[in-house]
């Protein structure tokens, strides 16, 4: 019996027995293409004996079979790339915030009351930003933290970048931004003109004349400025390349893909917690497909930790000394884990409002168990702290902090021990398997908040609270074996200068 006299039913049994594989098509970075688990050329063959089959066995292979993506390797050629788009990226936004920080006065009225429709969540650092009691403050000294202002990273950026793009219209903005892009030694003075305006999506991976481009518009007029601010070595996330796979390939062959994974092993460039953004466009075409993404937590998460990015910053050289002079080792502090972990939680369950479909993505924090737990431990305690302060404050048992120029963190959502909004909740959720995000092999134990604030009865002020809080132990955290030590760890990424 000739096969095209089989039940089409029976032929597309065999056309996916054909293509089944034990594990999902591997994308290699050298190629660009996909390759079986173990590394081979995909065989499709059977697509080749005529046009009926061919026709119908168009995409069963990437029905059938997932794709895996991993972060590229840091020997690859791209890391070099990787690591100048991530310098660039802050350079970028370092300007923004400059601009923001230096133009706050012009912001009027209409524009206040139009940022706060679009932008509800940055409503906060728009108050601070609007209010003359409080002295201009250098924002960008670290633009990205978010946990000042209680956002996720990617709608804080946008925030910035919107603001200043409507701030180009209002009266005596432009001296103000003059001001700030001299202060910061930009190399054209055509930058306060074209920077506003860039096209900045953190999951793109440029070449080399669009990295040239940009740091000609964005960086400083010495290199070796920047050269000496790359302090670690950082790759294109998994997700940055699933997105521009997915984009080479034709529409009926993209919508044929079901599941794809995607495991971030190396510190990412460019915000990596933001990327998965990249990938809503294609899900809301393909409502079929499902993307897990895997993030290591001790060699993707934790490094990401704001006060670890750049060695010569005053926090992290004071966390790195301190660590060093009482323990003999570069250590993890404690008082970090729960920092570095907020902003991958809270892209993830921002993904919602961006447009991703219900149940099409998961977000799983991964290590052997017991190097979860450790790091789940300090979580738990981080937010039973935040749990019980919120507690007090609801009372009127504690007073909240209030704006006052003298205070910083006053007005803010993101006093210290305030991770986000509403993160106990976000947590409980995740250790009782409620939620998109989860911890690979933690307990569902929760925390007991009255408890803690029993255990605090004799803290009377919130500056009783953080102090007792920072002495809480463990003072610093390492990961236990088969893991190496988290100065080996770190070791990986510190960029080797000439």
């Amino acid at each position: 019996m000739s096969f095209l006299r089989l039940p089409r039913e029976l032929r597309d049994e065999i056309y996916e027995y054909y293509v089944l594989q034990p594990w999902p098509y591997h994308y290699d970075h050298d190629s660009g293409k996909l390759t079986t688990a173990d590394k081979q050329r995909i065989d499709l063959q059977l697509s080749y004996v005529c046009k009926q089959i061919a026709s119908e066995f168009w995409g069963v292979a990437l029905r059938i079979n997932g794709i895996a993506f991993t972060t590229a390797p840091l020997e690859h050629g791209i890391s070099s790339n990787s690591s100048r788009f991530d310098t660039i990226v802050d350079e970028y936004y370092e300007l923004m915030t400059a601009l923001l920080d230096h133009g706050r006065g012009c912001i009027s009225e209409p524009l206040q009351r139009e940022a706060e429709g679009l932008f509800p969540a940055s409503a906060a650092m728009l108050r601070h930003l609007t209010n003359r009691s409080i002295p201009r403050r250098s924002y960008q000294e670290d633009h990205s933290t978010v946990k000042l202002w209680s956002q996720n990273t990617s709608s804080h950026l946008r925030f910035i970048v919107h603001m200043v793009q409507k701030l180009q219209a209002e009266p005596g903005f432009s001296e103000a931004a003059s001001r700030a892009v001299e202060g910061l030694k930009r190399r054209h003075a055509r930058s306060l003109e074209v920077i506003p305006f860039l096209d900045f999506k953190l999951w793109n991976i440029p070449n080399d004349d669009a990295l040239n481009a940009l740091e000609s518009i964005c960086s400083p007029p010495d290199p070796s400025s920047v050269a000496g601010r790359r302090r670690q070595v950082r790759c294109f996330s998994a997700a940055a390349l699933s997105v521009r796979f997915l984009r080479s390939l034709p529409d009926t062959i993209r919508n044929s893909v079901r599941s794809i994974v995607l495991h971030e092993e190396h510190l990412g460039a460019a915000h990596p917690e933001c990327h998965i953004t990249g990938l809503v466009p294609f899900c809301v075409a393909n409502p079929r497909l499902r993307i897990e993404r895997r993030v290591d937590l001790w060699h993707t998460v934790l490094p990401s930790a704001r006060r670890l990015r750049h060695r010569n910053g005053t926090d992290s050289l004071r966390f790195a000394v301190a660590m060093y002079i009482n323990h003999g080792v570069e250590a993890l502090p404690r008082q970090l884990v729960t920092e570095a972990i907020v902003p991958w939680i809270d892209e993830a369950l921002a993904l919602p409002a961006a447009g991703m479909p219900s149940g099409a993505f998961s977000l799983i924090i991964d290590s052997t168990p017991d190097n979860v737990e450790k790091v789940v431990n300090i979580v738990r305690q981080d937010v039973a702290w935040q749990d019980a302060l919120e507690h007090n404050f609801e009372r009127n048992t504690l007073q909240q902090p209030v704006p006052h120029p003298d205070n910083e963190y006053a007005g803010h959502r993101g006093y210290p021990l305030h991770f986000s909004d509403k993160f106990p909740c976000k947590v409980r959720d995740i250790l009782q398997n409620k939620s998109c995000v989860s911890f690979n092999g933690a307990t569902e134990e929760c925390w007991d908040v009255q408890e803690v604030i029993e255990a605090n009865q004799n803290c009377r002020t919130h500056a009783a609270w953080i102090q007792k809080w920072e002495q809480m132990q463990p003072r610093i955290v390492e990961p236990s074996p088969p893991l190496p030590t988290w100065e080996e760890i770190r070791g990986r990424y510190k960029m080797h200068q000439d």
